[in-house]
């Protein structure tokens, strides 16, 4: 299946798009809404429809690079006249979705500079190397960075709740379903000193990553007019 997956990716696409008109077309003329109406399903309808089915077969058989495919309304729908461009182009520039790829450019620049491999290295260490404090200091750190870098002001509105819900799966998984035995010994102590030492010092693109970091959740916070 894998090697014929070329070929499949070649046929999908050509047959999705004629797919998704086979489906405008075998719409029917109309329909019964909640109300025991009949509604007729109007052309820009069916245009919607069949761009809904072609975009999927394109996203899970990937002819062409997903975000490629999430470009289609852009074309589709303006020359279709189903809505003109400056409508479709501000779903494209929503609060929402600016606010998803500030959180995805932080991400990047953090691993860019490797900052995320420095905070969760640091963690370890200074929590301990017993396999419930690795469980611990790995959780911790899980939730300290998406709190910064994930969907921003949900997360900050879940910040109540992930604090008693963090010691209390901790508690779960490292007491109760997956019971371990500290012990100091070769077997099961990590020793990370030859990860840290000698610890190198931070550059500036580390800096710079955090202090950008820090000053954007501060405004995320805070909600900080520019």
């Amino acid at each position: 299946m894998i090697d014929r997956m070329p070929q499949v990716r070649r046929f999908a696409l050509v047959a999705a798009p004629l797919i998704g008109g086979g489906v405008a077309l075998a719409l029917p003329g109309s329909f019964v809404d909640a109300d025991g109406a009949t509604q007729p399903i109007v052309f820009a309808a069916r245009i919607v429809a069949a761009l809904v089915v072609w975009m999927a077969l394109w996203w899970m058989l990937e002819p062409i690079p997903i975000y490629a495919t999430a470009l289609l309304p852009l074309v589709v729908i303006p020359m279709t006249g189903v809505a003109p461009l400056s409508e479709v182009v501000s779903h494209y520039t929503s609060t929402l979705l600016v606010l998803f790829l500030g959180g995805f450019i932080l991400a990047l620049a953090l691993q860019r500079w490797g900052l995320h491999q420095r905070i969760a290295t640091l963690a370890l260490h200074h929590i301990g190397g017993t396999p419930r404090r690795i469980l611990g200091a790995l959780m911790a750190v899980a939730a300290f960075l998406s709190l910064w870098m994930s969907n921003t002001s949900t997360t900050l509105m879940m910040v109540p709740i992930v604090l008693v819900m963090v010691p209390l799966t901790w508690a779960l998984l490292a007491w109760v379903l997956f019971p371990f035995e500290d012990s100091s010994d070769s077997h099961h102590f990590l020793d990370l000193r030859d990860e840290l030492m000698p610890v190198t010092p931070m550059r500036f693109g580390e800096w710079a990553v955090l202090l950008i970091c820090a000053a954007t959740a501060l405004m995320w916070m805070i909600r900080l007019p520019l």
